[in-house]
């Protein structure tokens, strides 16, 4: 059990610890991270919203 108590996580191979609600918000972080980086490491935002000129309006 990586929880021994509600507030408190404790990694079941290495023994790290930390408390639970600063180590979701890691995992948070990182996920969001992961997102909007294109693999490089750099931030990759989409691009401006606009609107496209055509007949069928």
């Amino acid at each position: 059990n990586n929880r021994p108590t509600q507030e408190q996580f404790k990694c079941t191979s290495c023994g790290f610890e930390l408390n639970a609600d600063h180590n979701a918000a890691l995992n948070i972080l990182a996920a969001g991270r992961a997102v909007i980086t294109d693999g490089s490491g750099e931030l990759s935002l989409p691009r401006e919203a606009g609107t496209t000129q055509g007949s069928n309006r």
